[in-house]
């Protein structure tokens, strides 16, 4: 378990935090800067509120569980990525990811009131994914891509309040 109020976890050259089975991640108020937080394929979890993640991708997969709210992601490639697991954000602002501020497949999701911020090529790429995107601003976003991607979705995914009118 590691736990953190008001921390800062700063590196250029390290490989970030991945948890293992069993592994849990608590931290409010803090700031991570330069490595990964990966959840994930076994049994783990994050929860994070109140975070500054910069350049600190947040990888989840198989039964791996993130929960991240009243936050700030931004300059990394991909934001969130996650193949499986569950993601949970709220609250929260999702800006310069190169890439997309999250690419989510086959997980499931639970999005609201996020905000996506300028500098994303793309904002949620959902593939495959189920659960609830919900009470979404992408007036800022400028990518050259899509505020919000979709493949292989259903009637398993909710959209709603969504106000995609960037550029």
């Amino acid at each position: 378990v590691l736990e953190g109020t008001q921390a800062s976890i700063i590196g250029s050259d390290w490989n970030g935090v991945s948890l293992l089975d069993g592994g849990e991640v608590v931290m409010s108020d803090s700031h991570i800067m330069g490595g990964s937080l990966t959840t994930g394929p076994s049994a783990s979890s994050a929860i994070l509120e109140g975070m500054i993640l910069s350049n600190t991708p947040i990888f989840v997969s198989g039964s791996g569980v993130i929960s991240l709210s009243d936050s700030l992601l931004h300059q990394a490639d991909n934001c969130i990525f996650s193949n499986g697991g569950q993601i949970t954000v709220s609250g929260t602002t999702i800006q310069d990811c190169s890439q997309s501020a999250a690419m989510l497949t086959q997980s499931l999701i639970e999005f609201s009131n996020i905000t996506l911020g300028t500098g994303n090529e793309k904002g949620l790429h959902l593939r495959g994914s189920s659960g609830s995107v919900v009470d979404i601003d992408g007036n800022d976003h400028d990518g050259s891509g899509p505020a919000l991607h979709l493949e292989m979705v259903d009637s398993s995914l909710l959209l709603s309040g969504l106000n995609l009118s960037g550029n």
